[in-house]
């Protein structure tokens, strides 16, 4: 009985990690937007008119509109673009260095207060974002649009991969590991409608 016997206090620590990591790209994609939005409100006081009137007497700023020039730097796909030898693109659009960035950011800053280092949170954030990629390919290589569902494919690579090659440092069996990966799959399903309708998704799944 006792190898049955589940770790909560370690699955708890692993699966609020993973809701973190995995979030962060949605998070910070909303205050990509929110940032942007305030710089043009900004543009639109006393102060702020001249400011652009003395930047715009620099050539450099004049010839690039830099709000769409940084909007697109961090929204660049990370398979830059490239399509695979199928002629569909290696992961698509939707997965980019912005969101690589936070992710990593992310779990760096979280580990220490779950009781890791930031190394491991480093190293985690890195192995669920290459699931994430690795769901992504399959489901391009599958015919499957960029953002579609393909719900088995969507979480478990990204939650499986993190606690199974990090699983002595999470102090994790196969069976925590199992829990890990069920509660997350069913925490996506029950969450994205809600972010869906709180405009933080941009689909309810």
């Amino acid at each position: 009985m006792d190898t049955l016997a589940l770790n909560w206090t370690a699955i708890g620590k692993a699966l609020l990690l993973l809701m973190l990591v995995n979030g962060a790209p949605i998070i910070s994609r909303n205050l990509l937007k929110a940032c942007l939005k305030s710089l043009r409100t900004a543009a639109l006081t006393n102060q702020g008119k001249f400011i652009q009137r003395f930047l715009n007497n620099l050539p450099a700023y004049r010839s690039i509109d830099w709000l769409k020039f940084l909007r697109t730097l961090a929204d660049y796909p990370v398979d830059f673009a490239v399509c695979w030898f199928d002629g569909r693109p290696v992961f698509g659009n939707s997965k980019t260095w912005r969101g690589l960035f936070f992710a990593l950011l992310t779990g760096s800053m979280a580990a220490p207060w779950l009781g890791f280092t930031w190394q491991q949170g480093a190293c985690f954030a890195i192995y669920s974002m290459l699931g994430d990629l690795l769901s992504s390919f399959i489901k391009r290589r599958a015919g499957y649009p960029e953002s579609s569902c393909f719900r088995v494919v969507d979480t478990v690579p990204e939650s499986l991969l993190p606690v199974f090659l990090m699983r002595q440092s999470l102090s994790l069996s196969y069976n925590d590991i199992f829990m890990v990966v069920l509660l997350f799959s069913i925490l996506e399903a029950l969450l994205s409608p809600i972010l869906y309708g709180l405009h933080i998704r941009k689909r309810p799944y």
